[in-house]
């Protein structure tokens, strides 16, 4: 049985990946997927059992997570396999694990000092957050994460035995991206993420304005939502060589990935960053700051800065867009390393690990 948080067809999020990867796994393994939240239902090749939650009002939908997960594990589903959701982790897990089945807990964010920015008396991050994650990762049979870097994270941060951790690349389905009627937009730089601290989204006008001092020719497109919309469009909104889009849906995302000679990633935090690998599989070349399981996704030639480090990142910048046969290499050695995670290879890895 796999739970996935959400379902939407036009979602900005990266779940459209994970899903090929769920369908590319019924080929090998019964599944039964779990839907919390949804709009429309997928239709799926290889998993013929769907099931999408009715309920949203937390006391009806926790009520129906747990009657649903206790008739499945009845009906004979012994493994329990979570992505990020807590609260289908605690309820299914406990239904699980006492009954003899194993649950099985995808997690991977790299948070750069967990816990250190809380004060004592931030209850709702404490009861929302920080025990819900706790108590998932000590309930699970298994905390599955996406790189060896982030499995060393969780056994120092958080004290998971490392046989407990079990390594599952984030994938992509390649057969998704066809860019060759796509063409590059000269100097176009893009930045796709949730617009907050975390991501670096509060650095870009530092970013944007030591780029444009030198290089005035060059355009940046900022995609994304976030609490820091507002506060960057006041102050990038009337500058002639940014244009923010807001939120736009994955299939939008990807058209702008491939036409643009650049993706910047300045994040402070991280785990296993997809967009990145859709710029690998989009032949677009790109600069990441070095967090979470980014130095083991990348290609050896790629070189990550590190984060908040703007001077060293503007100059990282400048450097590839400024260098056609530096960023032809990057883009040739990416397309090689991305197929590793093909959703076809990690399937196999997926049904080798439960």
């Amino acid at each position: 049985m796999f739970v996935l948080p959400e379902y939407d067809e036009n979602s900005s999020t990266h779940f459209s990946h994970t899903l090929d990867l769920i369908d590319e796994i019924g080929k090998h393994v019964d599944v039964l997927l779990f839907i919390e939240y949804g709009k429309g239902s997928p239709v799926l090749k290889n998993v013929k059992r769907v099931y999408r939650q009715r309920f949203t009002f937390p006391v009806l939908s926790f009520a129906e997570r747990f009657l649903c997960f206790l008739w499945f594990r009845i009906r004979g589903f012994k493994n329990f396999y979570v992505h990020y959701s807590y609260w289908s982790g605690i309820i299914g897990g406990l239904i699980y694990r006492g009954t003899g089945g194993r649950f099985y807990y995808w997690h991977c964010e790299a948070y750069q000092s967990y816990g250190s920015d809380r004060r004592w008396f931030d209850f709702r991050w404490k009861f929302f957050d920080d025990l819900p994650l706790k108590f998932c990762l000590m309930l699970c049979s298994f905390l599955v994460t996406g790189t060896k870097s982030m499995a060393d994270f969780y056994t120092k941060v958080f004290h998971v035995s490392p046989g407990k951790i079990k390594i599952l690349p984030n994938s992509i389905n390649l057969d998704r991206f066809d860019v060759g009627n796509i063409k590059k937009v000269r100097n176009q730089i893009v930045f796709v993420h949730w617009l907050a601290p975390r991501k670096g989204a509060d650095l870009l006008p530092e970013i944007i304005s030591q780029c444009l001092r030198t290089n005035a020719d060059l355009s940046f497109v900022i995609i994304g939502d976030g609490p820091l919309f507002g506060s960057l469009k006041n102050e990038l909104g009337d500058n002639p060589h940014v244009k923010m889009t807001g939120a736009l849906s994955n299939r939008d995302v990807q058209k702008h990935i491939a036409e643009s000679e650049l993706l910047i990633m300045p994040s402070r935090q991280e785990g296993f960053p997809r967009v990145i690998l859709e710029a690998m599989a989009l032949g677009t070349a790109f600069v990441s700051t070095d967090v979470g399981g980014v130095r083991d996704i990348v290609p050896a030639d790629c070189n990550p800065v590190e984060p908040r480090d703007v001077d060293g990142f503007v100059k990282e910048m400048i450097k590839v867009i400024s260098d056609s046969n530096l960023r032809d290499n990057l883009i040739k050695s990416s397309s090689q390393k991305v197929k590793e995670f093909s959703h076809v290879e990690v399937a196999k890895i997926f049904v080798s690990l439960i």
